[in-house]
């Protein structure tokens, strides 16, 4: 596994490449592929004040979601469908 490159923890796919052969191949990561890429497009702290244009949902959208959803969290962080 070494000299093809592979490291432990790392993903891998395995396709069939003819009767009796598997291939294993290095799943890309695409978070890993894209963090960097948009450096520079935005000014220093504008995304920062855009997030806190959202603001939090109020109690009334919280509700609405979770009913639409049929999703709820609990206050101890549980997820308990209805």
């Amino acid at each position: 596994m070494r000299i093809a490159g592979l490291e432990a923890g790392e993903r891998v796919r395995a396709r069939a490449d003819g009767p009796g052969r598997v291939v294993l191949e290095r799943e890309e990561d695409v978070l890993e592929s894209f963090s960097g890429s948009m450096t520079g497009v935005f000014e220093h702290g504008i995304l920062e004040q855009l997030r806190s244009e959202w603001g939090e949902p109020t109690l009334t959208q919280a509700f609405s979601l979770a009913f639409s959803t049929g999703v709820m969290h609990t206050i101890s962080g549980q997820r308990e469908n209805w």
